[in-house]
């Protein structure tokens, strides 16, 4: 009887020390996220074209891990778009390198028709520097249309400027080269979620662990007289 209650004490105790490192060192946060505001339509764009939103990473919160965007489609579209994370190295603050892995590339025939709606990419694991601005580049190929007029895909726009990480910078790339002045009066909807890591425990993690380690001793040593009395 005793055994199976050290035993319990034992699991109990290892369940709060996981639960404190695991609440301690990992969490989510939103770099941002502006999904819940008005929508005010969309931009759109041609295969060969880009649009970028400007967010920042935390101290913590530095690898990406879901993206989600409003998009839709133009009808009659096949084709593909990707999206990717570029620095902020470019002329003025503009979008300038690749930051790494391509977070999506997407068949465009999967969007809704006309409508924008919430397209997410999750389990993601892009490694970004802390502190640092950086922006969501989305970018239509391929595109073709089997009815008459252009092949586009659009982005979901609103005109508030609030919601975490904004306002932030937005440009367009139309020519494929050279990406256009900031613009501020349409903001590209989006979220984006990063892994929050704390360098440094909270005290109170400190605390837990010890009355954790503590008890695990306390058990151990009362198994242990309990096994001599059992011997003797």
């Amino acid at each position: 009887m005793k055994k199976a209650i050290q035993s319990v004490v034992t699991h109990a105790v290892l369940t709060v020390i996981l639960l404190s490192a695991s609440s301690s060192f990992a969490s989510l946060i939103a770099l941002s996220d502006n999904l819940g505001n008005t929508n005010y339509g969309n931009i759109n764009r041609l295969s060969g074209q880009s649009d970028a939103q400007g967010f920042r990473t935390t101290a913590q919160g530095f690898i990406v891990t879901g993206v989600t965007m409003l998009l839709e489609k133009g009808p009659d579209i096949a084709g593909n778009f990707s999206v990717s994370i570029y620095d902020a190295t470019g002329t003025g603050g503009a979008p300038g390198s690749s930051a790494g892995s391509v977070v999506a590339y997407y068949d465009a025939s999967l969007l809704n028709l006309n409508t924008a709606s919430a397209v997410s990419w999750h389990g993601l694991s892009i490694g970004l520097s802390p502190d640092t601005n950086y922006y969501l580049v989305f970018t239509p190929s391929g595109l073709s249309r089997t009815s008459p007029g252009n092949a586009y895909i659009g982005w979901g726009v609103t005109r508030d400027a609030t919601g975490t990480g904004f306002p932030s910078n937005r440009t367009t790339r139309t020519d494929g080269v050279n990406w256009d002045s900031f613009d501020q009066t349409y903001v590209l909807q989006m979220q984006i979620n990063a892994s929050n890591i704390s360098a440094v425990p909270e005290p109170s993690t400190y605390a837990l662990v010890c009355i954790g380690l503590a008890g695990l001793g306390y058990a151990g040593k009362r198994m242990k007289k309990d096994e001599a009395r059992l011997v003797g």
